[in-house]
């Protein structure tokens, strides 16, 4: 799923005071005096390196986030210089540079992180810096829920900057037009589909070329039958996806599918043409984020204006009461153990979080992490931060969790489902071995 500009080097010079040709000693001693001040300075002067995979503001927009944190760094801490590199993140350039890096122990002292089965090798491997013994009263203000997606073990390995949530975007024109309620619960959502699909309109466009789009819907409906704690559990080994949860997930699943719930043919479309079906009016729902909200804004979008999110539904088991949006951070700021400074660079990773956070909220480029005031740019941005607001624990998507092999087999079991061509038993016990093998 998915994601600046100029590389960045805050240099700050020292003048030395030059005395000029006084043979008195009161002038040697104000040179010495000057001289030994001016080398204390220097001695004082700390330098931090730091990473990240933004190096094209035309297709990484979060590059001017960056740019805008560490000019605002260099302001306010002169007596530490930060050593900036940007690597592009197309094509996977950025995260086989961190690789290489941390395999060979040349990493930066503050470097982005995918979060997940990217970080967890390094961190098994001590890698990065454990930062709980740093942060002390440093996350204040972060919003409930998020410094969780950058932990393992029980412990804190990176900062957050913003997130994403994702949801059911609907056209309200559709809907009103044709008197139909919006869906609340797993069951609703099919009879509504049904519903368009009798009226010859797309209920949910859909392409699944690339594999993603489908677990989107696919893990909000594991979420409510099973609960953050079972799902997580499961992907971890720790308990198994041969299951009744999953089975009545897969149902739903099937049940949307046999509705005719999907575009046509939308295993073999991509994400940008699925989105484009919605954002020209033709379908009544899609599945997206809030890193895909500018499909559906502006003036040449059919469905500008006309577009209410609304929260994946809810099942009915009363074992699950918590609000778990799938939604997150995806990435954070992580640091090198071998770091010689590592207070001032953890303080350095909370800084840039802020402020990237912050950038980004009120330019409508993602959700921020920390308590936020001002408005944002973007109507859509704030309704998906209205939704944000409701969640008590966020999950990312489960190929952030993943091995990359189980990955890969887990997206095509899911896009079976889509498909029609499985059973839900036959799906949950060729998950749970996928995820053994």
């Amino acid at each position: 799923m998915k994601r600046f500009t100029s590389m960045f080097l805050a240099v700050c010079m020292l003048a030395l005071p030059v005395s000029g040709c006084s043979q008195s000693s009161g002038a040697e001693a104000s040179t010495s005096a000057a001289s030994t001040a001016s080398g204390d300075a220097a001695e004082e002067m700390i330098t931090l390196t730091y990473w990240d995979g933004w190096a094209d503001a035309g297709t990484e927009p979060t590059a001017a986030a960056v740019t805008y944190a560490l000019e605002e760094w260099e302001k306010e801490n002169p007596d530490i210089q930060i050593v900036a590199d940007h690597t592009t993140s197309t094509s996977g350039a950025y995260k086989t540079k961190i690789k290489t890096a941390l395999s060979s122990g040349e990493a930066p002292d503050v470097f982005l992180m995918d979060k997940g089965s990217f970080a967890q090798p390094y961190i098994d491997a001590g890698k990065l810096l454990e930062l709980d013994s740093y942060l002390s009263e440093s996350l204040d203000g972060m919003k409930e829920g998020v410094i969780e997606t950058a932990s393992s073990g029980g412990k804190i390995y990176g900062v957050p900057f913003n997130m994403h949530v994702n949801g059911i975007y609907c056209n309200t024109e559709l809907f009103e037009s044709n008197n139909i309620s919006y869906p609340t619960t797993w069951e609703e959502l099919i009879d509504v589909c049904r519903q368009f699909s009798e009226l010859g309109i797309t209920p949910i466009a859909m392409g699944n070329k690339e594999l993603w789009q489908a677990i989107q819907l696919f893990e909000p409906m594991m979420l409510s039958e099973a609960g953050y704690d079972y799902c997580l559990d499961a992907i971890n080994r720790q308990e198994s996806f041969d299951c009744e949860a999953t089975v009545k997930a897969a149902n739903i699943m099937l049940e949307l599918a046999k509705s005719g719930a999907f575009s046509k043919g939308a295993a073999g479309l991509t994400f940008t043409e699925g989105a484009a079906e919605f954002a020209q009016g033709t379908a009544a729902m899609t599945i997206a984020g809030t890193w895909g909200l500018a499909t559906f804004e502006g003036d040449s979008v059919v469905v500008d204006g006309k577009v209410k999110i609304i929260p994946f539904p809810r099942s009915e088991n009363p074992q699950v009461t918590e609000t778990v949006l799938q939604a997150g951070p995806y990435e954070y700021f992580a640091v090198n153990p071998d770091c010689a400074h590592p207070q001032e660079a953890v303080e350095f990773a909370v800084f840039m979080s802020q402020k990237i956070s912050d950038y980004c909220y009120q330019n409508g480029l993602g959700l921020p992490v920390w308590d936020t005031e001002g408005q944002t740019s973007s109507e859509l941005f704030q309704q998906a931060l209205d939704e944000a607001a409701t969640a008590t624990r966020f999950m990312s998507g489960w190929d952030f969790y993943f091995d990359s092999d189980v990955t890969v087999d887990y997206m095509n079991l899911v896009s079976m489902l889509l498909l029609d061509q499985t059973t839900a038993e036959d799906f949950a016990k060729q998950l749970q071995q996928a995820n053994t093998k």
